[in-house]
């Protein structure tokens, strides 16, 4: 018996040794300003989605992430009828993905109530094929009930070749544009406009000389009528595998930026679609591996050029922030869906709950990637990492006292979806590992796989 004891001490001695690496000690001695930014928004497709775009537990789930930016009507802008509050697909050239789209009702004012009444702004997404009269009329309403619009997209992802081809090309499409933004200004909208750019150099997607003939072409014209040009980035799942995807991804987004950035020097960049590419019902998608990739992705976006960002997707399928409880993806419009919020919502609840204008740092430990925000009273770190590993906090600051308030994080397998059961794309249900939902921590250490914030005071020796 005494035997069996020792050897269960050593054991567990061992297996805390190994698991326990060494201190991540962080002084914060960086001086780079930083500014809020709305870059954890997100897109909605609620014509594509099961979900009702009025269902009071997907707007709590926004308001309780603090989502800063809406995106709305999300990449079907190009065939919403805001006048009858539907996608209008009638004698129109529609994209393959579409042709058995049933309209659903999704009223502008309605979403403008939810925005204002949620604390959110809205990207708006002009239909450039609609007339003039109905975008004049459309500005004047937006003006009109006060919608929280601080940004105007002209158009979305018209570089598809059905779309393309509807306003022969790239300049025609830029011609469009310009005589839409006269028409905007000189009936009373102050923000921002942006024009759309092709994915050029998107891992994945990087031969396509279609895509880069747009973006020349748009880069030779005098585009000072527009305030910025819109990116969506999507690494190719299909031609990458899941892992690639998530890894360049991360990896190249600062050459793609620096690309853009060079092509278009006076532009603000608005990347306001980005997730992994297509398919989108994988079994990855929403796993703890996606939502790490999501950090990865926002801490980028918070150091770059990059003024704008929304993720793809609120609420839909496959790749959702808050989606539906159900044991298969064939959705019935008229059952009762319960929502439930994946592993990459949270990502974004940590994020964006951690904001404030002060300073930024970032870096990396062993396997740990962390990202710091921080002001004269307060510091924010949000650490992750897709390893098995346990790491305690310090940080240092001059002359300061640092004191640790508390923290929550998320942890668990790399599969964890938050789902049930999901039909997988064989046709075959797959029973997801585990679940993850928040937890306190009550010490400053990160443990992983997960993602942790956590929140400190700082307080000067000088004050008793």
């Amino acid at each position: 018996m005494f035997r069996k004891t020792i050897i269960v001490q050593f054991l567990l001695w061992w297996s805390y040794s190994f698991a326990l690496d060494s201190t991540l000690t962080i002084n914060l001695d960086s001086v780079n300003k930083y500014k809020i930014k709305p870059v954890g928004g997100v897109n909605t497709n609620f014509f594509l989605s099961p979900e009702k775009y009025n269902d009071e537990q997907l707007w709590i789930a926004v308001e309780q992430a603090k989502i800063p930016v809406i995106r709305f009507p999300g990449g079907l802008g190009n065939w919403y009828d805001w006048r009858e509050s539907r996608i209008n697909t009638e004698d129109r050239p529609v994209l393959k993905f579409m042709e058995n789209i049933v309209p659903k009702s999704v009223p502008l004012d309605s979403i403008i109530s939810l925005a204002k009444i949620h604390s959110c702004e809205i990207s708006y997404v002009i239909n450039i094929y609609d007339t003039d009269d109905s975008i004049v009329d459309l500005i004047l309403h937006l003006l009109k009930e006060d919608a929280p619009v601080k940004w105007i997209e002209i158009g979305s992802e018209n570089y598809h070749k059905a779309l393309s081809d509807e306003i022969d090309g790239p300049g025609g499409y830029l011609q469009r544009a310009k005589v839409l933004s006269v028409l905007i200004r000189e009936n009373g909208y102050k923000g921002k406009m942006g024009i759309v750019l092709a994915p050029n150099g998107v891992p994945g997607k990087k031969d396509y000389p279609n895509l880069r003939r747009w973006n020349e072409v748009l880069s030779d014209k005098e585009t000072d009528e527009f305030d910025a040009v819109i990116l969506h980035y999507y690494p190719s799942v299909k031609n990458l595998g899941f892992k690639s995807a998530i890894q360049e991804g991360v990896h190249e987004l600062a050459q793609v930026l620096d690309a853009v950035e060079k092509q278009f020097p006076e532009k603000e960049i608005w990347v306001t679609e980005w997730n992994i590419g297509r398919p989108a019902n994988i079994p990855e998608s929403n796993t703890m591996s996606h939502a790490i990739f999501s950090a990865n992705m926002l801490k980028q976006f918070s150091e770059s050029e990059v003024k704008l960002a929304c993720y793809h997707i609120l609420a839909g399928r496959g790749w959702e922030l808050v989606g539906p409880d159900r044991f298969t993806i064939e959705y019935e419009s008229n059952s009762d869906i319960r929502l439930i919020r994946r592993v990459p919502y949270f990502v974004f609840s940590l994020f964006n709950n951690m904001q404030i204008d002060g300073y930024i740092h970032s870096g990396k430990f062993q396997n740990v990637e962390y990202f710091i925000l921080w002001d004269e009273d307060i510091v924010n770190i949000l650490l992750w990492s897709e390893s098995a590993i346990c790491i305690p906090i310090n940080i240092e600051y001059e002359e300061y006292t640092i004191q640790f308030i508390n923290g929550i994080k998320i942890q668990g397998d790399l599969m964890a979806n938050n789902g049930s059961l999901l039909q997988g794309v064989n046709k075959r249900k797959i029973l997801w590992k585990e679940n993850v939902i928040p937890e306190k921590v009550s010490v400053p250490k990160f443990e992983g796989p997960g993602v942790t914030h956590l929140n400190f005071s700082i307080k000067s020796k000088d004050i008793n």
